[in-house]
C-alpha cells in the first residue's frame, strides 16, 4: 500500500486503501506500490541562489573598490545561472508505480506508459545513461525510464523483486 502520493508526495496515512489523493486527485488502489520517485527540489535551488547572492555581495563589499564591479558581475551571473536551473527544474517529477498487473511510468503528474507485468522479462539499470530499461523475453526494449537520478538503483531493485513474485 502507498504511504505517499506518487505525484505530489502527500502523506496518505489514515486514508482508505482505495481513494484519491486530497492534494492532487491521483486515484490510487490498495495493490499499488512505488518503486521509485524523483521529485523536483526547487527549494534547494532557491536556497543555493540566496546563499550565492549573499556570499558574493559580501565579497563585493569587502574587496577593493576596483574589484567591486567584477564581484558584482560574478554575483549577477551566478544568480542568473542558478535561476535558470531552478526554472528548468520546476515541476519535474518522475515515479514508477507497481500494481498487481502493470508497471506505470508517471512524469509530471501524467501517466506516460503502462506496461503489463507479464510482458516484462528483465530490468536493468544502465549506469552510463542512468536509465532503467525493461525488456521482454526476446530482449526487445519495452520501456526505458530516464530522469530518476539517485532513485534509479532503488527503483531497479524494487522492480526486480516485483518481477520475482510473478507466480504468486
Amino acid at each position: 500500500m502507498l504511504t505517499n502520493c506518487p505525484d505530489c508526495g502527500y502523506l496518505l496515512r489514515g486514508l482508505p486503501a482505495t481513494h484519491a489523493c486530497p492534494e492532487c486527485g491521483y486515484a490510487y488502489t490498495a495493490d499499488m506500490e512505488i518503486a521509485g520517485v524523483r521529485r523536483a527540489r526547487l527549494g534547494l535551488w532557491v536556497l543555493g541562489l540566496i546563499i550565492v547572492w549573499r556570499t558574493l555581495a559580501v565579497v563585493a563589499l569587502s574587496v577593493e573598490r576596483r574589484w567591486a564591479n567584477t564581484a558584482f558581475e560574478a554575483a549577477v551571473l551566478a544568480v542568473l545561472v542558478l535561476g535558470w536551473g531552478a526554472w528548468r527544474r520546476r515541476g519535474r517529477s518522475r515515479a514508477i508505480v507497481l500494481t498487481r498487473e502493470h508497471l506505470i511510468e508517471r512524469a509530471d503528474g501524467v501517466e506516460r506508459q503502462r506496461v503489463p507485468r507479464s510482458a516484462i522479462w528483465s530490468v536493468e539499470w544502465q549506469l552510463s545513461t542512468g536509465d532503467i530499461v525493461m525488456r521482454d523475453r526476446d530482449g526487445t526494449r519495452l520501456l526505458a525510464v530516464s530522469g530518476m537520478g539517485r532513485a534509479a538503483g532503488k527503483a531497479t531493485s524494487a522492480i526486480q523483486a516485483w518481477l520475482a513474485t510473478k507466480g504468486t
